[in-house]
């Protein structure tokens, strides 16, 4: 009863964002971890998941990037957000997830807080006012244009919680939530569209348009069609990553900025030899080793990209692989919403300044990748 109180308690801290959500995602991790050790309980291998493997590779290869990082404050918070990350990769596996008990308390605090966020996003459309934000900054300008924040740093992580989070709840959904989430779609396609985070619009309209493509063709077609459009992504990234930063700027879907960050942190990695700045330390590269200007920008805005430069091609292509196997066996389990949260947060994860250091990222990566894996061998998730 313990462990899932502990879960109910980090799932609510890292859905309202405040400047003190990593120190509290890390205690209650700890505590967990001291927790399970005390109390002698058994630990098994079939508990893990193939995630929890990845997420573990990828922590001890961040931990050893201490011996050529630059910058030891930001490697030590990047490490701390994978032990976070890993710990609820190996916790939620632990949970009772097959008990319809625990999915339902899970469901009720997702679904209360994307009400929350939407109730408020909302009222600061309406009346520009904000009063929850945890980046006063960006206040002046939102009321300008009247974007919703929230609780959030900015208009795009806030886009983004809502797509994810829409979707998410789209999975747990039976028949009589379902025409609730129907409805709920409207005014959370209309606050992201507040957001003007035109790349989680962009990832919206994927989701839908997946969501038809999966109720009306074969799945060897999606399976074919999501596996060469994924991989064709990945190959075409190292191999015309010059022609693609001029493709998108000749479109004009990225900015500048953008583009000359892709510029930068493939530079940063063929510098490093391809292991990656080592964890964090794409903040250093951006302020000292300056290549093309980013106007005061100092972070990837890129989740794929991050992880490429700052562990490297190994570690990358692990992630990677894996993400595209998590995929396809989405496919199998016969379940849209399950491909449209992993396809769509393939390109909203590109949105946001920085998820890497966001928990509830963390916990929805750790959920996802379980219900995925085990629906596969479980009854118990087959109607997912």
């Amino acid at each position: 009863m313990m462990f899932d109180l502990l879960l109910y308690l980090g799932l609510i801290v890292a859905l309202f964002p405040t400047k003190y959500t990593v120190s509290i995602e890390l205690a209650i991790s700890i505590i967990w971890v001291s927790a399970f050790v005390l109390t002698n309980r058994k630990f098994q291998m079939k508990n893990l998941t193939k995630y929890s493997v990845v997420i573990f590779i990828l922590f001890i290869y961040s931990l050893l990037s201490y011996f050529w990082v630059l910058d030891k404050y930001y490697w030590a918070l990047y490490n701390v957000m994978l032990f976070i990350g890993f710990s609820y990769s190996v916790w939620i596996p632990m949970s009772s997830l097959e008990k319809n008990q625990l999915r339902q308390r899970l469901q009720a605090i997702v679904e209360k807080s994307l009400l929350i966020h939407l109730l408020i996003a909302l009222f600061e459309i309406v009346s520009r006012r904000y009063f929850f934000t945890m980046n006063p900054m960006m206040i002046s300008y939102a009321q300008m244009r009247r974007n919703p924040l929230t609780f959030f740093h900015n208009t795009n992580d806030l886009a983004f919680f809502l797509l994810m989070t829409y979707l998410l709840l789209r999975i747990f959904g039976d028949s009589k939530k379902n025409r609730f989430y129907n409805f709920l779609f409207l005014p959370v396609s209309f606050v992201i569209y507040m957001t003007e985070s035109r790349l989680v619009l962009i990832s919206l309209i994927i989701a839908v348009l997946l969501v038809f493509v999966f109720t009306y063709f074969s799945k060897n077609f999606i399976k074919i069609s999501i596996f060469l459009l994924s991989i064709t992504i990945v190959f075409l990234t190292f191999l015309f990553s010059d022609l693609i930063q001029n493709f998108f700027q000749y479109l004009r879907l990225s900015e500048p900025i953008r583009t000359n960050l892709m510029h930068n942190g493939f530079e940063y990695l063929k510098m490093t030899k391809y292991v990656g700045v080592g964890a964090g330390n794409i903040l250093y590269y951006l302020q000292n080793v300056r290549l093309k200007p980013t106007y005061g920008i100092f972070s990837m805005h890129n989740w794929w990209l991050e992880i490429l430069v700052t562990y490297g091609i190994f570690c990358f292509s692990i992630f990677t692989f894996y993400y595209l196997s998590i995929i396809r066996k989405a496919i199998n389990l016969k379940n849209k919403w399950i491909v449209a949260w992993f396809v769509s947060f393939i390109f909203a994860s590109i949105s946001s300044s920085n998820i890497f250091t966001t928990a509830w990222v963390w916990i929805f990566l750790a959920f996802m990748f379980t219900v995925t894996e085990k629906g596969s061998n479980n009854e118990s998730f087959a109607h997912f």
